[in-house]
């Protein structure tokens, strides 16, 4: 279970620094989804899966993340 949680927890502050280092103004929805994307990609591997459905507000300070889910071959066992 701790592994679960240090995942769980290397992915949050993944997000969060992706979106500190990101653009300072509010992205178009095209490059919110393509950042989304590349930090999914990012936090993949072969034996887990992330997926991030949406980013939403000014990457710098105030970015919203919806639908993080992170799985393994037995299924989701995270999902914000």
């Amino acid at each position: 279970m701790s592994r679960r949680l240090a995942a769980a927890l290397l992915a949050f502050l993944a997000c969060l620094s992706a979106g500190v280092l990101s653009l300072a103004t509010r992205a178009d929805e095209g490059d919110q989804s393509y950042l989304a994307s590349l930090i999914s990609q990012a936090l993949s591997t072969p034996a887990t899966q992330v997926r991030i459905g949406r980013l939403d507000g000014a990457l710098s300070s105030d970015a919203t993340l919806y639908d993080l889910t992170i799985s393994d071959k037995d299924g989701v066992w995270l999902r914000l």
